[in-house]
């Protein structure tokens, strides 16, 4: 790694560990909602400052990666508002049995399997018509930045929308304890989740683009994008009772599973094509 961008990315390292401070101080001083507000956005805005500024050959300009949060935080918000009215249906038992991490299957396969991978396909809408406004959005590393984009925006809309109730409560946690959990909760919220989403979203991004211009990985890409999604929802559904620690670990474990192979993709996409023949043409 170059000097410069190792200055790049401990300066928006340290831009991002500002803001979780930032969160856990809201929390402790303010509420718990105005806390989850700054957690939403804190990383994705962090991240789309990066991603423009780690483009050094400006090929996505900052229009089209707003675009691309933009159209990833609508699909996010509507998303989420849908998973939301349908859990508020659900009996007492059943929500009950979610806070015990023992939904029923039925539950489990919607909001833990369904669900996520119908929020990978509409994160691809954004970054897919983006591509067909711009035609020169024709390396498969445009489409991890575009995939990343419009994942962050989903994650960022999406917590507004779940955390929303405790937002206008102004709850506040009582305890040492309480607010622990809710303060490792909320640096979940602030940094693994939207990593997640934004990681998950340029994998898929990544095959997606490799098909259409018939080079480079298709199916590990999309397939871990996919599969991490999934694992990233069924986590959440099956790990709750454990506490927010155990929640937060094992989403450390899947963000850095995601990260090796996004490295491997992009690592792919930017060695150079083996020379044919030999001699001296």
């Amino acid at each position: 790694m170059r000097t410069v961008e190792r200055q790049r990315l401990l300066l928006y390292l340290g831009a991002l560990v500002a803001g979780v401070l930032g969160v856990v101080g809201l929390l402790v001083f303010a509420n718990a909602g105005v806390a989850a507000v700054l957690a939403a956005v804190v990383l994705p805005v962090i991240a789309i400052a990066y991603l423009h500024d780690a483009d050094v050959h400006e090929r996505v300009p900052l229009n089209v990666l707003g675009l691309a949060a933009l159209t990833g935080g609508l699909a996010g918000a509507g998303l989420a508002l849908l998973a939301r009215l349908y859990t508020e249906q659900l009996g007492v038992a059943q929500l009950a049995a979610m806070a015990q991490g023992r939904p029923s299957l039925s539950l489990v396969l919607l909001l833990g399997v369904t669900v996520p991978l119908i929020a990978n396909l509409l994160m691809l809408a954004g970054p897919l018509l983006l591509r067909s406004w711009r035609r020169s959005l024709d390396e498969v590393t445009d489409g991890v930045i575009l995939g990343v984009a419009s994942g962050v925006g989903f994650a960022a809309a999406s917590t507004l929308v779940n955390y929303w109730p405790i937002m206008l409560a102004g709850y506040s946690p009582t305890g040492v304890v309480g607010v622990l959990e809710w303060a490792v909760t909320l640096v979940g919220l602030a940094t693994l989740r939207p990593l997640v989403h934004g990681i998950t979203g340029g994998l898929v991004a990544a095959g997606v683009w490799a098909a259409l211009l018939g080079r480079g990985q298709v199916t590990v890409p999309v397939a871990v994008g996919l599969g991490g999604s999934v694992v990233y929802g069924l986590v959440d559904f099956l790990a709750l009772s454990r506490g927010s620690l155990a929640v937060f670990v094992l989403h450390g474990v899947i963000v850095a599973a995601l990260l090796m192979v996004l490295r491997f993709v992009i690592r792919e996409e930017r060695t150079p094509p083996p020379r044919m023949g030999g001699g001296w043409g």
